[in-house]
C-alpha cells in the first residue's frame, strides 16, 4: 500500500509538472498514451488523474472522455500562503515539509510566521498583531485554538484551519476524522476491564470550553456508567515540572488503568516518567496516543494510537490554495478517515 501511493504521487507530480510548462492544452492526453509514456498501470495513472482533478487543474468530463485542463500552473497566480506553526519544532513534520514541496510546485511559496502559537500564548490580540505586521495573500494555522481561530474567521482574510478547533467556524479546513477511532479506543479498553480513564490534553482542547474529541471521552465514559470529572481531564500547567507534577498526582491516589495522550511528545515524556518511576501501578497502565508519529512505526512492542492519511490533507490545501489565487471563496471543511491501531 505504502509503495503503491508513492508511485502514484510520482506520477501525479510529472503530470503536474507537465502542465505548469504547459506542455499541453485543452485536453489532457487519454490514459493509454500516458500508459505507454510513463509505464505506470492504469490503476495508478487513473489515481493521478484524481489527484490533479482534485487540485482543480483537471475536470472530468464522464467516463470514456479526456479530462479538459481547467488552468496551467502558469495561468494561475502565484500566492504567498504563511504558515503559523503550533510549535517552531513543528516545521521539521513530514508533511510539513512535503506541503511546502507541494505548494512550490504549484507556483506558490510558503513562509512560517516569525512566531508560533505556543510563543504568541494563543492570544488573538497578539496573532492580529502579528498578522498586520506580516502581509500575507493567505494564511494557514497549525492546531489553532478556538478564540484564534474565531478571530480569524471573522476577518476578511483567506486563512486555513490545518487541524484546530474550527468545528462550527466559517473557515476552510482539514484534520483527521478522530472521533470514531477514540469511540473504538475506550470500548477496546473497557472490553479488558478498564474503569479509571485519564485523558491528557493541551489547554487550548479544554479553554475556554471542551473541544469536541474532549466531549466525546467524557460522553463515552459516561455511557458506561464511569462517573466523570477533573479526575478524567486534569488541568496542568504545560511545562516538564508541570507534567511530572500532574502525573505525580494521578498515580499517588488513584492511579489511573488506562491514559489517553493528544500529543506524541507528551507520550514520550510520560514515558519516561513511567520508565524511571517504575511503580507497579505504572507498570500496569494502558497508554494511547491520540496523536500520530512515524517512528512508532519502529517501536515493539507497537504504541497503541490513532492513524491517519496526511497525504489527503496535504493535497486539500494546495487545491484551497489554487482556489484562493484564482479568486474563488473557498471555505469548506473537511476531515480524513482515522483509526485505531491496537498496541
Amino acid at each position: 500500500m505504502l509503495n503503491t501511493s508513492t508511485i502514484t504521487e510520482q506520477v501525479a507530480s510529472h503530470l503536474r509538472e507537465a502542465l505548469s510548462q504547459g506542455r499541453w492544452k485543452g485536453l489532457m492526453p487519454g490514459r493509454d498514451r500516458l500508459i505507454a509514456e510513463l509505464g505506470a498501470n492504469g490503476r495508478t495513472i487513473e489515481k493521478a488523474l484524481g489527484m490533479l482533478e482534485q487540485e482543480g487543474l483537471l475536470k472530468s468530463q464522464g467516463a470514456g472522455r479526456r479530462r479538459r485542463i481547467m488552468a496551467s500552473q502558469k495561468d494561475a497566480p502565484a500566492m504567498r500562503v504563511t504558515l503559523i506553526l503550533y510549535e517552531r519544532d513543528d516545521a521539521l513534520n513530514r508533511y510539513i515539509s512535503e506541503l511546502r514541496r507541494k505548494l512550490q510546485a504549484s507556483g506558490h511559496e510558503l513562509l512560517f510566521a516569525p512566531k508560533s502559537l505556543a510563543e504568541l500564548k494563543h492570544d488573538p490580540e497578539r496573532v492580529a498583531r502579528m498578522v498586520s505586521e506580516n502581509p500575507s495573500g493567505a494564511w494557514i494555522i497549525q492546531s489553532g485554538s478556538r478564540p484564534v481561530l474565531e478571530w480569524f474567521a471573522k476577518s476578511s482574510i483567506p486563512c486555513f484551519s490545518l487541524f484546530g478547533r474550527m468545528q462550527g467556524l466559517d473557515i476552510a479546513g482539514t484534520g483527521p476524522d478522530k472521533l470514531p477511532a477514540l469511540r473504538e479506543a475506550i470500548q477496546s479498553l473497557a472490553d479488558k476491564g478498564h474503569r479509571r480513564f485519564v485523558f491528557l490534553t493541551r489547554e487550548e482542547r479544554r479553554k475556554p470550553s471542551l473541544g469536541m474529541v474532549e466531549r466525546v471521552f467524557l460522553d463515552e465514559l459516561e455511557k458506561r456508567g464511569i462517573s466523570t470529572g477533573p479526575y478524567n481531564l486534569p488541568d496542568w500547567m504545560e511545562t516538564g515540572e508541570g507534567l511530572r507534577d500532574c502525573l505525580d498526582s494521578l498515580f499517588h491516589v488513584s492511579p489511573p488503568s488506562a491514559l489517553l495522550i493528544d500529543d506524541w511528545i507528551l507520550l514520550l515524556a510520560v514515558q519516561n516518567f513511567i520508565a524511571r518511576e517504575k511503580t507497579s501501578a505504572m507498570k500496569q497502565v494502558a497508554l494511547i496516543c491520540t496523536d500520530f508519529h512515524p517512528s512508532f512505526n519502529w517501536c515493539s512492542p507497537g504504541i497503541a494510537h490513532i492513524h491517519w492519511d496526511h497525504k489527503p490533507m496535504v493535497r486539500r490545501i494546495v487545491r484551497w490554495t489554487g482556489n484562493i489565487a484564482r479568486g474563488k471563496d473557498d471555505r469548506k471543511q473537511g476531515l480524513t478517515v482515522a483509526k485505531f491501531i491496537g498496541g
